[in-house]
Formats: structure tokens, sequence, C-alpha cells
């Protein structure tokens, strides 16, 4: 909630038109817009049920080279190597 509102604070100060969506990786697709930038896991991924369906839910509301940023997952461990996933934008 922190970076989010940090986020939001310095869009305001430069008046950037950043639209600001904090949910769990499962309703993802309940966001109608289908065109971001980025979508930041801010060391949550390891907390989803099925973190293969939230990098997929991600990935669908990215534009053309947009990104996919996880931040702080250094001890995430997967189940079984199905879970290994590469995105190319």
């Amino acid at each position: 909630l922190a970076a989010c509102e940090i986020i939001r604070h310095f869009s305001n100060k430069f008046n950037l038109p950043i639209k600001i969506y904090q949910c769990s990786a499962e309703y993802l697709s309940s966001i109608p817009e289908k065109n971001f930038d980025t979508c930041i896991f801010n060391n949550s991924l390891h907390h989803c049920d099925d973190p293969l369906k939230a990098l997929k839910n991600c990935y669908s509301l990215l534009c053309s080279g947009g990104s996919i940023f996880l931040m702080n997952e250094f001890f995430l461990r997967f189940r079984d190597k199905s879970y290994i996933l590469l995105i190319s934008v």
C-alpha cells in the first residue's frame, strides 16, 4: 500500500497520467484495461496459490513491450519444473 501511495504522490507531482490497481493476482482478470506497461509483484508472488496463473494473468494485461517486475522473490521455490515460465513481449 505504501508503494502505491508513493507512486500516486509522484505521478500527481509530475502530472503523469498513471492508474494504479492494487489487488491479488487471482483478480487481475477483472481489471477492464488490457494495456499496461508494467506489472509489479512486490514480495508477493510466493503468496499466490497458483504462481503460474498469477504470471499468466499479469502477462495478459501487458501491452507490447510491457514488463513483469518481480521484487524480493529470491527465496521463491516452485513445486515442480512446470512452473518455470519465460516471458518475452
